[in-house]
């Protein structure tokens, strides 16, 4: 049974709050963390920030409603869940600005973007003081799990999934689980079902298998019928937590269908390890090549970075030579069969090596309609990759812990125990270093680009078009073309509370029936030379365009680049 380090907590809470923020500073820069500036936030990466400010704007100017997550404000009630804008998040800032008072601008993804890297920074603080009260090696666990490839690729991009520090916190459980024998269900799992399902679900997945393989290994390591009989009711009991917080808002249980299709497209190709190739493009290593991929992996990067192959291969070597090899596999045989389970789900039924498919696995299309849940299947390797990142530091910091504790007697670091410890030191620092410099031209790149952004002139900078917007009431959008442009245009309409037709949501084919037949209408109208007084309606056609301002004379045609928005008289 493992022995619970004493040393006080708050020097590793403090040394995580510095490397967390130092890596976010680093790669990010600051200027982001201005919860009153987001004209960076409309063409960030593609459209996908916006479409999370988007549902947080509609959700912060739309009423209270039960489930908690709808925002009416959105083609009359959308959840937030499926704008990806991070519903517990939300809901709370939600209702602290009103109960200040405050109603205007307030973006929270650089706040919590810096978040989520100082909780990265203590969740890795707490895997590597498991085994060493070193704050030094706990320093240099902070730096390695915080410059993740995946960490990097997903932070502000996609928000939500760079919560990543939600699977480090599950393999914690799950090791301090073992490490108290099985005796206790970890309660931890309780909470970070909730805030799994209460952030992004994808995540629930990616923790609850920890809970799954603490449930398994109790029952094997107790062998009593009661013992299996209260991990697997708490299990359940874990299950229904869950269910209660999504249906709380709005997540599960709802009228909406969610869109299903697509589990093989977003899947990990097979070079993905180690595969520095990115749809962002960047650098990611100084040491690899890139491998092709088809445009469908575009989705599935799962570069673990050459400092982490080190690592592993390191371990593998040492446990091989030490002939602890067929041990450590036999005490994780559970673990390692479920790390296996996620990597086939996340290469899915399409295998993929490089830009070549080497076959497909028919699936009933019940299976495939279930495994189209998490489609984007590539996103269920991230808790094999911890779980590789967190071994290898685990036996490192160990087997440190072990000869400094030998090193303790005559001779102390000039003892052969004590070379050896600052030889461990030394190789966790070396593969930190590796990490670091391997990815060094991505962390350039994106820091640049971030700069760049920062400088851009977006929609949310032209007055004029705000102003003209907030004396409408209704955004109308033109069906026969639409796209992701549309995003930035329901944010600034979410900003003036007005009610978007035109909802931003994944959530599937069409369940907006009462805005999609009003958008119609209007639509419809508008071909006819009627408009109505309260309504903006917006196209990416020029040609369109054209057409519905000749029908409507006394309507104002604006274009504002790639948008052209036709202003009714108002009443």
């Amino acid at each position: 049974m493992e022995k619970r380090n004493t040393h006080p907590l708050w020097p590793m809470l403090l040394l995580a709050a510095a490397v967390g923020t130092a890596a976010f500073g680093l790669i990010h820069g600051f200027a982001v963390l201005d919860p009153t500036r987001d004209n960076w936030i409309l063409y960030l990466y593609g459209e996908d920030l916006a479409q999370h400010y988007a549902g947080w704007c509609a959700f912060q100017k739309s009423a209270w409603h039960f489930p908690l997550g709808l925002a009416d404000q959105m083609a009359y009630g959308t959840y937030i869940t499926y704008t990806d804008s991070i519903p517990l998040v939300a809901i709370v800032l939600k209702f602290v600005l009103q109960l200040a008072g405050y109603t205007g601008t307030f973006q929270y993804f650089g706040l919590y973007t810096l978040l989520c890297y100082v909780l990265q920074a203590f969740a890795a603080g707490l895997l590597a003081r498991r085994k060493t009260d070193s704050l030094p090696l706990q320093g240099l666990a902070m730096v390695l799990f915080c410059f993740t490839p995946v960490l990097l690729d997903r932070a502000l991009r996609h928000t939500a999934l760079g919560s990543q520090w939600l699977v480090l916190l599950a393999i914690w459980a799950l090791l301090r689980c073992r490490d108290g024998g099985y005796r206790r269900y970890p309660w931890l799992f309780y909470l970070l079902a909730v805030l799994a399902i209460t952030i992004h679900p994808y995540f629930i997945p990616m923790t609850m298998i920890f809970a799954l393989i603490a449930v398994v290994e109790a029952i094997f390591h107790r062998k009593k019928l009661a013992a299996a009989a209260q991990f697997l009711g708490l299990f359940a009991g874990n299950l229904a937590v869950c269910a209660l917080a999504g249906w709380s808002i709005g997540a599960l249980n709802n009228s909406f269908k969610i869109l299903r299709a697509g589990y093989g497209s977003y899947a990990m190709n097979l070079n993905g390890p180690v595969n520095p190739t990115s749809e962002a493009g960047y650098p990611w290593s100084a040491f690899l090549p890139h491998l092709p991929v088809p445009d469908q992996n575009g989705d599935g990067f799962t570069y673990l970075g050459v400092g982490v192959l080190l690592l592993a291969a390191g371990c593998l070597v040492a446990l091989a030579v030490r002939r602890r090899l067929a041990p450590f596999l036999k005490k994780n045989a559970f673990y390692l069969l479920a790390m296996l389970g996620m990597t086939l789900f996340a290469i899915s039924n399409n295998v993929m090596l490089n830009d070549r498919q080497l076959f497909t696995v028919p699936l009933p299309e019940r299976v495939l309609y279930l495994c189209g849940i998490f489609r984007a299947s590539s996103r269920m390797f991230y808790p094999v990759i911890y779980s590789v990142m967190a071994g290898g530091v685990n036996m490192v910091c160990g087997a440190f812990a072990a000869q400094r504790r030998q090193a303790a007697g005559p001779g102390g670091l000039h003892s052969a125990a004590g070379r050896k410890a600052c030889a461990l030191a030394a190789a966790l620092a070396v593969v930190t270093a590796v990490q670091l410099w391997d990815l060094h031209g991505a962390v350039a790149g994106l820091h640049a680009y971030m700069a760049e952004r920062l400088r851009t002139v977006s929609l949310l900078d032209d007055t004029a078009l705000q102003q003209k917007l907030a004396g409408y009431r209704v955004l109308a959008w033109d069906p026969d073309h639409e796209g992701g442009d549309l995003r930035a245009m329901v944010v600034c309409a979410a900003k003036n509370g007005m009610q978007s037709l035109y909802s931003v949501a994944n959530t599937g084919l069409y369940p907006y029936v009462r805005a999609n037949e009003e958008n119609a209408q209007k639509w419809a109208d508008l071909q006819q030379g009627q408009t109505a007084p309260d309504t903006v309606y917006v196209t990416l056609d020029a040609i369109a365009a054209q057409e519905a301002a000749a029908r409507n004379p006394a309507a104002e045609l604006w274009q504002v680049q790639p948008f052209y928005l036709l202003f009714p008289p108002q009443a």
